[in-house]
């Protein structure tokens, strides 16, 4: 018989917890933590980042993740802390730089998040809402001439122009 969605990712969550998962094993625990966050269980997936980074220090995408879950509780101080490991482990972890330019945008440092925008892009240059956000953030600098253009670029990617 075909289970609910729902269902299915309590029984995988169940399976990955298992006694059977090893403090120090990272993948599943990664998994586990986007699997938690997805569900809303914010909380959870902190938890199980922190404990994979316990193991793996070095890993740039759990410092990311982590990063990432600490920006849905807004501990902005926190979440930038494991972005800027993130980069420093992987400067070419594009979400990363993306998320720092939030967060600096959010905290009120139009600079640093033009900056952390720009270098999104210079990684990914068809990276629709990262044109999109550093022309929400060159308007607010007062460079209306180079957030038009980040806009339009923003659309014209958006719509696969």
């Amino acid at each position: 018989t075909m289970l609910d969605p729902e269902r299915r990712v309590q029984e995988r969550i169940v399976l990955l917890r298992g006694p059977d998962l090893e403090p120090d094993a990272q993948e599943p625990r990664l998994t586990l933590g986007r699997t938690l966050f997805q569900l809303g269980d914010t909380d959870g997936a902190i938890d199980e980042y922190r404990t994979a980074l316990r193991f793996h220090p070095t890993v740039a995408q759990a410092h990311l993740d982590l990063g990432t879950a600490l920006m849905a509780k807004q501990d902005w101080r926190a979440a930038m802390t494991e972005l800027q490991e993130a980069v420093r482990l992987d400067p070419t972890l594009v979400q990363a730089h993306y998320s720092m330019g939030t967060i600096h945008y959010t905290r009120g440092n139009v600079q640093s998040a033009i900056k952390a925008y720009q270098e999104a892009l210079r990684l990914k240059a068809d990276f629709a809402e990262a044109h999109y956000r550093l022309g929400l953030v060159l308007k607010v600098a007062g460079r209306e001439k180079d957030a038009a253009q980040e806009l339009e670029a923003a659309a014209r990617l958006d719509l696969g122009l």
